[in-house]
């Protein structure tokens, strides 16, 4: 039985390895300007999914009423999925593995923060202002 610690651990770990951000795709040259600017976007949104990624969970640890069986319920379709057997996160590449892996995981942890947000709420529609007062309204503008 996998548990709620274990989980969160698994996904820091998930969101902590490198990205393998190749900069041969972005620039062919000394001179691409273009590429070198693609570039520093793409990795300035690696790590600013990261930190959101890492906030996310911190957010989902803090709260004893989500349990490890709302979290897994959210990890069982979709590009990323919790295996058991391994005790790790798998993620199945959409386009670019290095953009696309933390935000995945903070796709995956916003829906259980707004399962969480409609239990709380008695009307649907003040869940994103429920999670603007609880996690941030810069993390919610972003991903709710």
């Amino acid at each position: 039985m996998t548990t709620k610690t274990e989980l969160l651990d698994a996904l820091r770990t998930f969101v902590a390895q490198r990205s393998g951000i190749d900069a041969k795709n972005y620039v062919s040259s000394w001179r691409d300007t273009e590429g070198r600017k693609a570039l520093a976007s793409d990795q300035y949104t690696i790590k600013r999914d990261g930190a959101d990624a890492r906030a996310l969970i911190r957010q989902i640890e803090l709260r004893d009423s989500i349990t490890v069986d709302d979290m897994l319920a959210h990890f069982r379709s979709g590009r990323l999925q919790w295996n058991n057997a391994k005790k790790r996160f798998d993620y199945c590449t959409g386009q670019y593995f290095p953009t696309e892996y933390r935000s995945a995981v903070c796709r995956a942890l916003i829906s259980i923060l707004i399962d969480y947000g409609r239990d709380k709420c008695s009307v649907t529609s003040n869940v994103p202002a429920f999670l603007c007062r609880e996690i941030g309204r810069p993390l919610a503008n972003r991903w709710v």
